[in-house]
């Protein structure tokens, strides 16, 4: 059996982070020639644990990396970290496996034991990733920044960029899910390990079967709604709302009020169109309200003049099931990534609401499913441009999903090459 550490966290309550865990499992184990066990860092490992089943262990400790946004607390949480990661790395290198003894948590287990340790899973990578490369070859570990999004931003001084460059160079495979990412690494001179653009490991993940999303759908009270059904998925703390209304000196509350509003009305001018229903679907469920989608979707609706024809899903359902459900929309509109990769993935037209300097979602988008057209930049949003790029992409539809119905099966084959890159250079 080879183990595999996945080095940070990946928490399933945000089910786009749960489709890549998933996506991961997947293409890795898909080539391996033999089982594959994967250790996993969490803040809440019970919820993770069930999410990802029997071949993940999760570990109750978020590794080196912080999380967060508070910089001072971060940096406290790291040098105390990186301290323990300091004399763990002495004493095994003097010990060896004896150092468990000393170094008792499942986290220095599964550094111990790992065969591979992948870093940079989705856009979160930071300068706290390069430390954690670093420490992953000084024990002698092979290690892939998997399928990532590294922004320019991450890198941003001379410093920090050699730095950077040096620890990207050290690593057995890098793979990136968007052209963007992979220009960038070539640029500030990635030369060394194999580097290769692939796709979006949601591509991968399997919804639950045809018949269970049809009985999910009834359910959820959703089989008799007027049509055509819409899907929409609203964020309040997200770098994408953040984005929003870049010319206004907004404080965060008027923001979040103008964000609300504007959506509110965009759907009202939707429904005149075309009628149906819209059914808020939460592709986020937590920690905490600031990273709920129901919270936002509760306000949009309460601020609509035609909130009877909008439902609110507050059920706590799986990325699987969530994707499986989407299959029966007529359409979707996500502020989050992988609920409209999800959505996509069924042949569902959908329009993401982003905005430029998210180089994942305009990446992936753009260029692994060929449509432009169906990106809203959220940093002009107004309900008036945003109604009429929704019935632009409602009245091409067709066309949508001709380009979904032969780009799906390339982004999904894209994917899996990760698993097979992995297997040719890392295990």
């Amino acid at each position: 059996m080879r183990k595999i550490f996945v080095a940070e966290t990946v928490p399933s309550q945000n089910k786009g982070e749960a489709a890549l865990m998933h996506g991961i499992v997947r293409s890795i184990q898909h080539y391996a020639d033999e089982d594959v066990f994967f250790y996993l860092c969490s803040e809440r490992p019970a919820l993770d644990q069930i999410e990802y089943g029997d071949s993940v262990h999760v570990i109750d400790n978020q590794g080196l990396v912080p999380l967060g946004d508070e910089a001072g607390r971060k940096l406290r949480f790291f040098i105390v970290s990186a301290t323990k990661h300091l004399l763990f790395l002495l004493f095994h290198t003097l010990l060896g496996r004896f150092s468990l003894a000393l170094f008792r948590g499942d986290l220095w287990k599964a550094y111990h034991e790992a065969d591979a340790i992948i870093v940079g899973h989705d856009n979160a990578f930071s300068k706290f990733h390069i430390p954690l490369i670093l420490f992953s070859k000084l024990m002698r570990k092979k290690i892939a920044v998997y399928g990532t999004t590294i922004m320019p931003v991450v890198l941003n001084s001379n410093l920090v960029r050699k730095l950077g460059r040096y620890a990207l160079n050290k690593v057995d495979l890098i793979t990136t899910r968007e052209g963007l990412t992979f220009k960038h690494l070539n640029d500030i001179g990635v030369n060394k390990p194999p580097l290769h653009c692939t796709a979006d490991k949601a591509f991968i993940l399997e919804p639950i079967p045809e018949d269970e999303a049809s009985a999910l759908f009834s359910k959820l009270k959703l089989d008799n709604l007027p049509k055509p059904i819409i899907g929409v998925m609203v964020v309040k703390g997200s770098t994408v709302f953040k984005a929003a209304f870049k010319d206004k000196n907004y404080s965060p509350e008027e923001k979040y009020d103008r964000h609300v509003t504007e959506i509110a009305n965009t759907l009202d001018e939707i429904h005149d169109r075309i009628g149906g229903t819209f059914v808020f679907v939460p592709h986020c469920i937590g920690p905490g309200d600031e990273l709920d989608d129901r919270v936002c979707a509760v306000a949009v609706k309460a601020k609509m003049t035609k909130k009877e024809h909008a439902v609110l899903l507050n059920d706590e359902l799986r990325v699987t099931e969530l994707k499986g459900l989407m299959g029966n929309f007529d359409m979707v509109v996500s502020e989050r990534t992988h609920g409209g990769i999800n959505a996509a993935a069924m042949k569902i037209p959908t329009l993401w609401i982003t905005h430029p300097k998210d180089h994942r979602t305009y990446g992936i988008v753009t260029d692994t499913l060929e449509l432009p057209q169906c990106l809203y930049n959220i940093e002009d949003l107004d309900s008036t441009t945003l109604s009429a790029k929704i019935m632009e992409i409602w009245g091409s539809r067709e066309q949508v999903l001709a380009t979904l119905t032969d780009n799906i099966p390339k982004a999904q084959d894209k994917t899996m090459s990760n698993g097979r890159l992995f297997k040719q250079h890392v295990l």
